[in-house]
């Protein structure tokens, strides 16, 4: 047996591992929003296995509340994510997230999508170094304390959250962030705002 095929073959066994302490849910995502294969929580073919597990770099999971929905459900966790180290783009919006906390191994993630949620919290992001772009109006966040050292940001949105100061945002951010989404959040005090154009040079704009 050649060294190619045992290590597919090792692979392939580590992917059927990880698929099968996999959440019920997360096998019905897969499935249905990424794979295209139905309502379903059965174990894919082996190629469609190996992409997920090695090779996924951009996954989209919308809920049945998206203008282009893909799921027929709301996922409540970010738990089928933890483990694909390749994955660049991550939306998963019109859910019921309660946390991204789940994302905090993923080096390689630029652009984060979860608006829509039922998030009270940023907590886990802290290591995504490379994050480019992050939307996450619509939930219930109250800080930004997370993004504080995430210095690559260019796009910010969080709008119709519940923060109740920008403190996270600092002149560290200034070189890179282009659009900053913070308004509405009508917990912001107009000196909040100020301080953000004073001291960062960055503009509060609305979402």
């Amino acid at each position: 047996m050649s060294t190619t095929k045992t290590n597919i073959e090792s692979i392939l066994q580590l992917a059927h591992q990880w698929w099968s302490g996999l959440e019920a849910q997360w096998k019905q995502a897969f499935n249905e929003g990424v794979l295209q294969l139905g309502n379903i929580q059965d174990v894919p073919g082996d190629d469609d296995l190996l992409y997920l597990f090695q090779d996924a770099e951009n996954i989209r999971l919308a809920g049945p509340r998206a203008p282009h929905p893909n799921l027929s459900f709301e996922l409540t966790n970010l738990s089928g994510i933890a483990a694909m180290q390749k994955l660049s783009f991550l939306s998963v919006t019109e859910g019921a997230l309660t946390s991204v906390s789940e994302l905090a191994g993923l080096q390689n993630l630029t652009s984060l999508f979860v608006q829509n949620n039922r998030l009270t919290s940023l907590s886990g992001i802290e290591g995504n170094k490379n994050l480019v772009n992050l939307y996450a109006q619509g939930n219930a966040i109250t800080s930004l304390e997370p993004i504080r050292n995430l210095t690559k940001i260019q796009i910010l949105s969080v709008a119709g959250n519940e923060l109740e100061s920008l403190e996270g945002i600092t002149p560290a951010h200034t070189d890179e962030m282009r659009q900053c989404l913070v308004l509405p959040n009508e917990k912001l005090r107009d000196r909040d705002i100020l301080k953000l154009q004073n001291e960062c040079q960055i503009i509060a704009r609305k979402g």
